[in-house]
């Protein structure tokens, strides 16, 4: 026996082998046998591992390549799925384009043939001209369809005077007007007609502003005399006179309820007055510039004058529910302030000249300003952003007012012209004409049928206004005017239907 090496995880182990020399070739000889089969099956058994290791690294990497193709292909098709629907869109579009043009093209063909017939058969064209309209909305079918339902000149009653007419208004029930002159006078006419009703002459001096009491029955005026008075509207005899304004009077009007009256002057001040008696209650001061404009519009004695602008106030608005004011000013912008707080809510900026006026539309969301830029704005009074502008005049424009309803504007200019716009668009919807020198103030009428100016030409002129309706109601007069609806032959005719 000999001693031979422990085994590795054995080290202290005792071990012996028996040697005998006899055997011993044989055993050595199985032995290295036994080893080199060991070696050679673990060798097959890595090369068995590697080979299929390999498949499986192959069988993978032919599973990424088939998977990068599909991911190709999958992002071809739909390369290819977006430039179908991009086409197929801008086909659709062309399309589109092409049919909206057609019916434009169509829209203004029959538009005209509504005019041509206006004059020939009267309800004919008013059919066209609602055809016009339902094909295409085009300015040329809505001015046909204007034309065909006021196919007479726009109807006027002229209100004379001496010297410059600075305001009209109509009285709470539209059935009279009141205008303010330089003549000295006031006068109070019939609507209809333009007849001179009542003459409010007191002692020499310009009529600056005229207004009615809510009620109708009594008339404030403001004068160069330093004095307002109150008057009997049937009458026209004084009724009280209001004294203590040390300058020129610029502007009077009453409170909603009637009982006040606040006038604005150039002495710097405001005054709110007892309408029955003429006792003074209040002096607003603290202006450094004259007081051109103030009027209630809701609250009596919520009357504020606001001096934050850098350069004169022009006007001073309430709004309908008397909660804010909004004023115009020499320095290029109006402001919409807070009456409880007489906190500035916004600044309506953007026009390039002295803004003249400012008034609130009638649900107290929208202002509407002029300015000596010639050009008035419509904003939306919360945040003071500008909704429309309104061009077209071609001198400043002196003062803008809202449709009892709310979707137009008119406004008044030095270009001896008025005009009545689309609220919400800035649409022309008519060119009032026919005064020979600036006009100096317009309003609608309470049903906005009317519109009534005051020129510096010695008049001011009523103007019927029917056909500056908006075009939903223009349809529905046009379908009140006639008694069928087109023949089958007119559709073919006219509007080339069946070829």
């Amino acid at each position: 026996m000999r001693p031979v090496a422990p085994p590795p995880d054995q080290p202290a182990a005792l071990r012996y082998e028996i040697f005998h020399d006899v055997l011993a070739p044989a055993i050595l000889d199985w032995r290295a046998r036994y080893v080199q089969k060991q070696e050679q099956d673990k060798a097959k058994q890595r090369a068995a591992a590697a080979a299929a290791q390999r498949e499986e690294e192959t069988k993978r990497e032919a599973e990424r390549q088939r998977s990068r193709q599909l991911k190709w292909v999958l992002i071809v098709m739909a390369l290819l799925l977006m430039a179908t629907i991009i086409l197929a869109a801008f086909a659709f579009r062309q399309s589109t384009t092409a049919v909206a043009l057609q019916r434009i093209a169509l829209s203004r063909e029959v538009a005209a043939n509504a005019i041509t017939q206006s004059s020939i058969n009267p309800e004919l064209s008013v059919l066209l001209a609602t055809e016009a309209v339902h094909i295409s909305p085009t300015t040329q079918a809505e001015d046909a369809l204007r034309q065909v339902l006021f196919k007479s000149p726009v109807r006027v009653v002229i209100l004379e005077h001496t010297e410059a007419v600075i305001g009209a208004a109509f009285s709470p029930d539209g059935k009279r007007i009141l205008t303010a002159s330089r003549d000295n006078i006031a006068r109070v006419w019939e609507a209809v007609t333009g007849r001179s009703l009542a003459e409010l002459r007191g002692p020499p001096g310009a009529v600056h502003s005229a207004a009615f009491s809510p009620d109708g029955k009594w008339v404030v005026t403001a004068s160069d005399d330093n004095t307002a008075r109150v008057w009997e509207a049937a009458t026209g005899r004084t009724l009280v006179e209001l004294r203590g304004h040390t300058n020129v009077v610029s502007s009077a009007a009453f409170s909603p309820d009637g009982r006040l009256i606040v006038t604005a002057s150039w002495d710097n001040t405001a005054r709110v007055w007892e309408a029955v008696t003429g006792r003074r209650l209040a002096e607003l001061r603290g202006h450094s510039y004259p007081v051109n404009s103030a009027t209630f519009l809701a609250r009596a004695l919520d009357l504020i004058l606001l001096q934050r602008h850098s350069y004169p106030v022009n006007s001073a608005t309430f709004s309908p529910d008397g909660k804010r004011v909004v004023t115009a000013s020499d320095d290029n912008t109006a402001q919409v302030w807070e009456v409880a707080t007489r906190r500035s809510l916004a600044e309506l900026r953007g026009h390039s000249g002295a803004v003249y006026s400012a008034a609130f539309s009638p649900d107290g969301k929208r202002v509407v300003t002029t300015s000596r830029d010639q050009t008035a704005r419509v904003w939306e009074a919360a945040t003071g952003r500008t909704l429309v502008e309104l061009r077209g005049h071609t001198n400043v424009v002196k003062s803008a007012a809202f449709s009892p309803d709310g979707k137009r504007v008119v406004t008044a200019s030095d270009d001896n012209t008025t005009r009545v716009w689309e609220a919400a668009t800035g649409r022309s919807l008519a060119e009032l004409r026919g005064h020979s020198g600036a006009v100096n103030g317009a309003t609608f009428s309470p049903d906005g049928k009317w519109v009534v100016t005051a020129s510096n030409d010695h008049t001011g002129r009523i103007y019927s206004c029917e056909e500056c309706s908006p075009i939903e109601d223009l349809l529905n007069l046009a379908r009140q005017r006639v008694t069928r609806p087109l023949k089958p032959e007119e559709r073919e005719r006219y509007l080339h239907e069946g070829k």
